[in-house]
């Protein structure tokens, strides 16, 4: 196998993952305590484009600098390929 063809598979594959994960949305608010604008990052669940008017549990990461990640990808293993569960 070329290495051409090697990058357009790796490519494919890069591709096809970073689809099959929720969108991340950036959303910026103004703290009336803190005097400062502040960052929100939400994650939203895979397919969530195809149903929007289903209804998803919320889980708030109060230490999102270190935790988001490993919340959003505990989630993400737990909820793969079943509906919405009741211990979220």
């Amino acid at each position: 196998m070329s290495t051409h063809e090697k990058n357009i598979i790796l490519l494919l594959a890069f591709i096809i993952t970073a689809s099959s994960y929720g969108q991340v949305i950036y959303e910026k608010f103004k703290s009336i305590k803190l005097d400062q604008t502040r960052e929100l990052k939400i994650q939203l669940p895979r397919n969530y484009k195809k149903n929007e008017d289903k209804i998803y549990p919320l889980i708030i990461v109060l230490d999102g600098d270190y935790l988001f990640e490993p919340v959003v990808g505990n989630v993400d293993y737990i909820s793969y390929g079943r509906t919405c569960l009741n211990q979220l």
